[in-house]
């Protein structure tokens, strides 16, 4: 569910066009992303919607560290196991993708940064069919 809700940040990110909204990463202006001041988030047109995105791929990010550790310790098949490593590599390059898209202004990071975020979520939803 969070992953859903992740996506569609992304989707309003992109589709009003906010993405540099926040110019900076792993920062935001400067400060860290999880002590920013709540009227920041208030200011320029698009920067509640790019934080918080940020915010929920945080959590995202949290979220699957524990899915993997759990799979890890739970789960006995080998092959379960591997899709939680696989789904922490992909969110963590979703985390790189996402940062570099901001340093580097380079719309062909944006592309791969929605693509993989469909391949994010097909996998967890992979796992939690086989581990339902």
């Amino acid at each position: 569910m969070a992953t859903l809700v992740l996506i569609g940040f992304g989707g309003l990110v992109t589709s009003k066009g906010v993405g540099m909204a926040v110019p900076d990463w792993p920062n935001t202006f400067g400060y860290n992303m999880f002590l920013v001041p709540f009227d920041e988030w208030l200011g320029k047109f698009g920067i509640f919607e790019e934080h918080s995105h940020r915010l929920v791929a945080s959590f995202v990010g949290l979220l699957t560290i524990v899915l993997a550790a759990w799979l890890w310790v739970k789960d006995s098949r080998k092959w379960v196991r591997l899709l939680g490593i696989g789904a922490l590599v992909l969110v963590v390059a979703q985390g790189v993708l996402g940062g570099l898209r901001v340093t580097e202004i380079n719309q062909n990071l944006g592309l791969i940064h929605g693509a993989v975020a469909q391949l994010f979520l097909i996998l967890v939803c992979g796992i939690a069919l086989v581990t339902s």
